[in-house]
């Protein structure tokens, strides 16, 4: 679905409202989000709907206002998706002139009939409504009710047996939603970049913040773990401009072998400490895509629930937005709360083009996890396992460093530059490996983390392997420095482990 935000055209249709037409909708056509909590069976759930108007457009002498579409689940075993015509409360919405009432129409879709309700909201309590098509609705009542701190005129409207509630201010604040739930507004509408999808509530971070991520890299059919990954990450530095926040972060990555049959040879890897900006509208709250290998939010971070887009990956595949839980624990490290969930979903390969899976036979799931206040907690195969984070009054840390202590330990520093260490951690003995033989005689320093100097060693012209001794020091971080004319040294860190 290509999504249209741009609301000219509804713009340019308000000349052709009477005024008390204007004065009412049942969903705000400028673009905001509207935030519906569900309710079941009288109680209140911790899940939130949401939906906006996509567009605006001219039916005769009637304005159409649509909605963005969803997805929504298929029949059949597992957990399988279908592409919508409707959202939570229709396709569109239909303002009719000549009777100057609102219809909220669905489409129709398989196994259930297109219909229309009508909400005639000019009209006086008591009034009762029938038009050509859809059911009878009656006027219930009308009263002033405080509406996020701020009294405001709402009807109470009967169609069928259907109840809905409507705001001159805010459009719809209650309705049916599906299966005997009902959906009820959670709060003022608000525009996507000041709505749940906030970055600077996403990503309320301060430079100096830390965040550590862990993954692993299984062989089929995740028996044995081929590779396990330790990534940390560091703000740097934080600004916000009236429609922007921009984040400049640093992180490394270091990569265990496990050398397991199948899998790529026992070893670690370093990655080069790296430099990435993270940016995102406070508009729209949409986040700028490439951040290389930094860990940020997706662009598709501002799908609503269940709405859906087309990812541009896999052929077919589509990106998908969940239900906005505010208050659930999430499955991954340090129990952040995660409001926000995307999912890519892939076509089922059963010969029907309208039913979605979240997994495919070549293709792992794929989803992101966002915490409030924590940013990612999970992305497609890293997890959040440690964070360090300041409001600028208290500091907050959750899980432990010294899986992360390695990385970005010695700021400045240049990285291996395809050298390693391996084994690291090592006991006795670890082998400094170069990605070409030397073409001058260099050295290797060895020192501790502080930089001081405990041994040196002679690297002649062809080295591209050299056994370095640690008998006799004591377990702890080291750093190793390789020296050669005419190159910049390279400063390799270095676990050692009795």
């Amino acid at each position: 679905m290509r999504h249209r935000y741009a609301l000219l055209t509804s713009l340019l249709l308000t000349g052709a409202y009477a005024a008390t037409g204007q004065d009412w909708r049942p969903f705000r056509a400028n673009g905001d989000v509207h935030a519906f909590t569900l309710q079941r069976a009288a109680a209140m759930t911790d899940t939130v709907l949401t939906l906006r108007l996509d567009s605006a457009g001219v039916r005769g002498a009637d304005s159409v206002y649509f909605f963005n579409r969803v997805m929504r689940p298929a029949a059949g075993p597992g957990e399988r998706w279908r592409k919508s015509r409707n959202n939570q409360f229709g396709a569109h919405l239909r303002y009719e002139a000549a009777t100057r009432v609102y219809w909220l129409e669905w489409a129709a879709e398989a196994g259930a009939p297109a219909r229309s309700v009508p909400l005639p909201v000019f009209q006086k309590t008591g009034t009762t409504f029938t038009g050509s098509t859809g059911p009878t609705a009656t006027v219930v009542s009308r009263a002033t009710r405080l509406l996020d701190g701020q009294p405001d005129s709402v009807v109470t409207l009967r169609a069928g047996a259907e109840t809905y509630e409507v705001s001159k201010s805010y459009g719809l604040v209650a309705g049916p939603g599906g299966a005997g739930a009902n959906l009820t507004l959670a709060r003022q509408p608000a525009a996507a970049g000041q709505s749940y999808y906030n970055p600077l509530l996403v990503a309320d971070f301060r430079p100096g913040d830390e965040f550590g991520y862990y993954g692993e890299t299984a062989i089929y059919p995740n028996t044995l773990v081929c590779e396990t990954t330790h990534l940390l990450q560091r703000v740097v530095s934080r600004q916000e401009t009236p429609d922007s926040l921009i984040l400049v972060v640093r992180y490394q990555v270091r990569t265990q072998a496990s050398g397991a049959p199948g899998c790529p040879p026992a070893g670690v890897r370093w990655s080069v400490p790296t430099t990435a900006r993270l940016a995102a509208s406070r508009r729209t709250g949409q986040w700028a895509p490439g951040s290389g290998g930094a860990v940020g939010p997706a662009p598709e971070v501002p799908l609503l629930a269940y709405e859906w887009a087309a990812t541009g990956g896999p052929a077919g595949s589509v990106r998908m937005g969940h239900p906005v839980v505010a208050g659930r624990q999430s499955s991954g490290g340090c129990g952040a709360t995660v409001p926000l969930r995307t999912q890519t979903l892939w076509p089922a390969r059963t010969g029907s083009s309208d039913t979605y899976l979240p997994y495919a036979l070549d293709q792992p799931p794929v989803n992101e996890l966002l915490g409030s206040g924590t940013g990612v907690v999970q992305n497609q195969q890293l997890e959040l396992v440690y964070f360090r984070r300041s409001n600028g009054v208290t500091t907050l840390s959750c899980g432990t460093r010294q899986p992360f202590d390695l990385l970005l330990s010695a700021p400045g520093s240049q990285a291996a530059g395809g050298a390693r260490l391996y084994p690291n951690p090592a006991a006795a003995t670890t082998t400094l490996e170069l990605p070409a033989p030397t073409g001058a005689a260099g050295r290797l320093v060895l020192l501790t983390a502080t930089g001081q100097t405990l041994r040196t060693r002679l690297l002649p012209v062809g080295t591209a392997r050299l056994a370095v001794e640690l008998a006799g020091l004591p377990a702890g971080l080291y750093l190793v420095r390789v020296e050669q004319p005419g190159r910049p040294a390279v400063l390799l860190r270095l676990h050692h482990a009795e």
